[in-house]
């Protein structure tokens, strides 16, 4: 069965992270046949972790398997974290959300599943996440033209790193 890899990669924002696996796990829905799997990176944070380690300890059974939590004992920087995460997980489809991100839409992760499939033969292989700023609520999106925002799609050369999602083939190949 195809999965969605979800990589929540965290320094010093336990409680934030918390949240973040709460909104993956139990208010977003895992795409129509599709496994859901979350990868937490603690990257060498120098705060207490504890409530994130006993959070996925007291998840029921089912949500427990879906999440990975791994301690990388040093701060390996953003990249080098992703990377860590990109390691671990085994999914057809590799989310990225920063620790204090969480999504807005339930279906949000069918749809990014549905734009993949739809560009297929475009060899789409990256997608940026829609941003909302979270003090101003407008969109944030780091497009030096703004004529290219139309409907819920546009192709872009630009890098937005608080959510993406790749195709896993990508970093095997």
């Amino acid at each position: 069965m195809p999965k969605v890899s979800i990589i929540i990669i965290s320094y010093n924002r336990p409680d934030e992270t918390v949240d973040a696996m709460k909104n993956v796990l139990f208010e977003t829905d895992t795409p129509k046949g599709h496994e859901l799997e979350v990868v937490v990176i603690n990257n060498g944070s120098t705060k207490n972790y504890s409530a994130c380690e006993q959070y996925v300890e007291q998840l029921p059974s089912e949500q427990k398997t879906q999440v990975k939590y791994v301690n990388s004992g040093e701060n390996l920087g953003v990249s080098r974290g992703r990377n860590l995460g990109v390691d671990t997980v085994t999914g057809d489809y590799v989310v990225f959300i920063d620790d204090d991100a969480v999504f807005k839409s339930q279906d949000a992760l069918q749809k990014l599943v549905n734009t993949f499939e739809a560009h297929e033969e475009d060899n789409v292989g990256i997608l940026a996440l829609d941003i909302e700023n979270f003090f101003t609520g407008e969109p944030d999106h780091p497009v030096k033209n703004e004529s290219k925002l139309i409907d819920d799609e546009f192709y872009n050369n630009i890098f937005w790193g608080c959510g993406f999602a790749v195709r896993k083939k990508v970093f095997d190949e």
